[in-house]
């Protein structure tokens, strides 16, 4: 998944998204420059939105 779509599942709220990880809004914000996300962050997300973002590895930061 790119960083945008998730994003956009979560309002364009970078808030949001670090508390549904229980991460920092700061760690968060280094995957915007990149529009990727670490592979466990994506499994997670999968997890959390029950299947409306779907981790994929072609969008994924380390772990290729």
């Amino acid at each position: 998944m790119k960083f945008s779509e998730v994003m956009i599942h979560f309002d364009y709220n970078m808030s949001n998204v670090a508390r549904a990880l229980n991460v920092s809004r700061q760690y968060v914000a280094v995957w915007r420059k990149k529009d990727a996300i670490p592979w466990p962050f994506q499994c997670e997300l999968q997890i959390i939105t029950n299947g409306e973002l779907i981790a994929d590895k072609e969008h994924c930061i380390g772990n290729r």
